[in-house]
């Protein structure tokens, strides 16, 4: 019976010891991410582990842009302004899998929630001058998109 019992606390114990078997949630898919905007445009991310993301030295989970992304602004003097520079470059993502940023001169603004079953979902507006002409201000107003990730 002593025997008993001491296998239990040993098999008790490695049990808790596992993370795999922890009760906490399912890790993010890493991978490639493709998708589209509201606007119709094509998206790309890659959410992966790296050393550094967003200057930050230490293992995170990072989402990075994969390619240019595009984005219809309506512009002042009536024109669509179609290819503002948009870049996020490389943002943390943490626990909640929820990101967010503003930045640039221009604004441009993001919120992308990185969901555990292998997909993601945002939005984007951008509001600035117009490539062509500097004194005509553009606005995207709310831009959402979707993406699966493909490995």
């Amino acid at each position: 019976m002593k025997r008993l019992c001491a296998l239990a606390a040993v098999l008790a114990a490695a049990l808790a010891a596992t993370p795999a078997l922890s009760a906490g949630p399912a890790p993010f898919k890493t991978g490639r991410y493709i998708g589209k905007t509201s606007q119709g445009f094509s998206i790309s991310f890659s959410l992966r582990y790296i050393k550094t993301c967003g200057g930050r030295e230490q293992l995170k989970l990072c989402l990075m842009q994969t390619g240019h992304l595009k984005i219809s602004a309506k512009c002042s003097d009536g024109k669509t302004n179609t290819n503002p520079h948009i870049d996020i470059v490389q943002i943390a993502v943490g626990k909640s899998g929820v990101v967010t940023r503003a930045s640039g001169i221009e604004l441009i603004s993001w919120r992308v929630k990185v969901r555990r079953n292998g997909t993601l979902a945002g939005s984007m507006s951008y509001k600035g001058t117009a490539l062509y002409n500097e004194s005509v201000t553009c606005k995207s107003g709310k831009v959402s998109f979707t993406a699966k990730v493909v490995k």
